[in-house]
């Protein structure tokens, strides 16, 4: 730059400093219309001299809004730019699709979930999907997925930012554990089955969280659950999540109704007949219903459970169309947990059943009551949805290893206290070779336990 243009800056910068100690605003393109190709100069150096201001000030509320942004009216909305790079595909759903991408500015790893091309002019897709960006944004809970952002391609493709989750969905997990539980020992076996239902219960509660803002998921499966691997159950895919009625008992919560604001909400439907994936679907969606309530999403974590304990859905083996299936969901045709894996605990089978009720007002009042259940059963306490014998409850009581809701264990652990008298008065027989105590060990799997009587 000239010194002749060096030296006008110079003036106009004093002019600008005058005048902002008396509080009056400088027009800077008024101000460089003879010079032009000056303004660019003079707003960086404004800038510079306002953060060098900024640092130098010792003023006691230095963090505050106005002083963070001194020359930013409080009205005035802010806009940032966010640059992703390295886009990579990741997964596809339906109407969806995600790509892992890097943030450079913050040296991170996200995803981004868009609008597959081929729905972009559909507004009903394009509405739904905007609509569960925002149902995903605003559920504010370690269960589900938060959202940094959101905005659209130069080809008007909608788009949202989410962090990227390193791990596996609970049917990869689910599979994993039957495919390998032939080769664990029956301790493994049984921490392993115990830590899905641990993943199990975090699900409940989630949905639990939602169902008391008035959103329900509406396509609950074992593909929907994402597993980190330090511990996270995040339930994620809510494209298909709507509101409904909350009871009394979710206004009661605290939690305030969630209403989606984005435009065309109105003009969607508040359930979509038959919306879900059928192999997981309630009795009432797969018949078409269109009222819909939380009772629906806890007949799916039902089904979950069951896919934990038998290691696919209840659908499983089925031969026929979506219609056929959809009558044999509703005609409750599936078998029950213990027919498939005879070592599946009474109790986790009870509470199964329960959740999977034909009618609505046989399940579980919500899905935080079903989580209840599954605490009670790894804490070794009564289920209430299953009627153990007494017999049973004494094992449970003076033996804290013994599993619970077990009718078949044959014996209690003479270490345990009180256990001398209980097989004096004849409650309970002598440990024998070939007794041993419960764990939950597969059908095909034999390891650690040789001379356990098949079929128990």
């Amino acid at each position: 730059m000239t010194k002749p243009r060096e030296d006008q800056i110079e003036l106009w910068l004093d002019h600008w400093e005058e005048c902002t100690a008396r509080g009056q605003e400088v027009d800077l393109e008024a101000l460089c219309q003879a010079h032009p190709e000056c303004l660019d100069e003079l707003r960086r150096r404004i800038g510079a001299l306002t953060q060098a201001d900024l640092l130098l000030s010792a003023t006691p509320c230095l963090d505050t809004d106005e002083n963070l942004f001194p020359t930013v009216p409080q009205d005035e909305i802010l806009s940032g730019h966010i640059e992703l790079t390295r886009l990579k595909e990741h997964a596809q759903g339906a109407i969806g699709k995600v790509y892992v991408a890097q943030d450079p500015q913050l040296n991170r790893k996200v995803a981004i979930k868009c609008l597959q091309a081929r729905h972009v002019t559909n507004d009903h897709y394009r509405n739904r999907f905007l609509i569960e960006a925002e149902i995903t944004s605003r559920l504010n809970h370690p269960g589900v997925i938060p959202v940094h952002g959101v905005g659209q391609t130069k080809a008007g493709c909608p788009f949202y930012v989410m962090p990227f989750v390193e791990g596996v969905t609970l049917q990869q997990a689910i599979d994993t554990y039957y495919l390998n539980c032939k080769d664990y020992s029956s301790i493994k076996s049984n921490l392993e089955f115990r830590e899905l239902l641990q993943h199990f219960v975090a699900i409940c509660e989630t949905i639990g969280y939602a169902h008391t803002r008035g959103i329900a998921h509406r396509d609950l499966k074992p593909e929907n659950i994402l597993l980190g691997r330090y511990g996270e159950s995040l339930v994620v895919d809510w494209g298909l999540a709507a509101p409904f009625d909350r009871d009394p008992a979710a206004k009661e919560s605290g939690e305030a109704t969630l209403v989606p604001g984005e435009p065309g909400l109105s003009s969607l439907p508040t359930s979509t007949p038959g919306a879900g994936t059928p192999a997981y679907m309630s009795p009432e969606q797969a018949s078409g219903s269109i009222a819909f309530h939380a009772s629906s999403d806890i007949y799916s974590l039902g089904a979950i459970l069951y896919c934990i304990c038998c290691g696919h859905s209840p659908a499983e083996g089925f031969d026929g169309d979506i219609q056929g299936l959809k009558a044999f969901i509703i005609q409750q045709k599936w078998p029950h947990p213990r027919s498939i894996q005879p070592q599946c605990p009474q109790a986790i089978e009870a509470i199964c059943l329960k959740a999977m009720s034909e009618k609505p007002r046989n399940r579980y009042a919500s899905a935080m009551y079903l989580a209840q259940e599954v605490k009670r059963f790894l804490a070794d306490e009564r289920v209430k949805a299953h009627r153990e014998s007494k017999f049973a409850g004494v094992l449970r009581f003076f033996s804290p290893a013994s599993a619970n809701g077990s009718d078949d264990l044959p014996f209690i652990d003479t270490g345990c206290p009180g256990s001398d008298w209980l097989i004096h008065s004849g409650w309970i027989e002598p440990p024998r070779k070939s007794a041993y105590q419960y764990r939950f060990t597969p059908v095909g799997s034999e390891a650690d336990c040789p001379d356990r009587p098949h079929g128990d």
